[in-house]
């Protein structure tokens, strides 16, 4: 796998943050203050995954805020991070099939793209999954193109944090586990096709089922 040098990273940081200070109204999202809240008193439930919630606790022991507003803000710090992760992601993902400068521009065009621009403003579910999700699909290609059982890991635990910051990210299993049985068919024998499949589909529970864990 391919990463791109200090001075690309470096541009596309510096692309999502220009992104996110233009055209977008400032205000809080309906659903921030009740996130906050689960932040603060530790509430859990099957409502969404609670990947976004294990996060800002985590940031939050770092922070010590005690105030809702305050932990909104550093809810939305973290979105703006899973924003630029999401960035970098599809930059590696566009390395599998284009040279630099084509991934460059794909990268930036994920960063100015209102809907994700808009998303990595608020303390909310669907920016903390795009990055994972992204991440699924390079490592889908990854397996497809040299298939070991380390990157079939890989790969579930990617498609497992997917689904634990949002649940319609699940659907990436079977359809992972389609891709691998069948676009290992003519290189791989049946039960080794298996194995991986079974690998990453056990990664991904295991996954989920971690982190939604305090909701049982």
């Amino acid at each position: 796998m391919r990463f791109p040098c200090c001075s690309h990273w470096s541009s596309l940081s510096a692309s999502r943050s220009s992104c996110l200070a233009i055209g977008f109204p400032l205000g809080t999202h309906a659903d921030e203050p009740s996130k906050a809240l689960a932040v603060l008193k530790h509430r859990n439930n099957f409502n969404h995954p609670l990947l976004m919630l294990h996060l800002g606790r985590g940031a939050n022991a770092l922070a010590g805020f005690a105030t809702a507003p305050n932990v909104i803000e550093l809810g939305r710090t973290l979105a703006v991070i899973a924003g630029a992760l999401a960035v970098f992601a599809t930059y590696l993902l566009a390395r599998q099939a284009l040279p630099a400068p084509a991934s460059l521009a794909a990268a930036t065009a994920t960063a100015v793209a209102p809907l994700v621009a808009m998303h990595a403003r608020f303390f909310k579910e669907d920016i903390f999954a795009l990055p994972f999700v992204l991440f699924s699909l390079l490592l889908l290609i990854e397996v497809l193109k040299t298939p070991t059982r380390g990157r079939a890991l890989l790969l579930g635990l990617a498609v497992g944090l997917a689904a634990s910051a949002k649940y319609v990210a699940a659907l990436l299993m079977p359809f992972a586990l389609v891709v691998l049985l069948a676009g290992l068919a003519g290189r791989n024998a049946l039960r080794e096709r298996l194995v991986l499949a079974g690998i990453a589909g056990a990664a991904a529970a295991a996954a989920f089922v971690l982190v939604q864990s305090p909701a049982f």
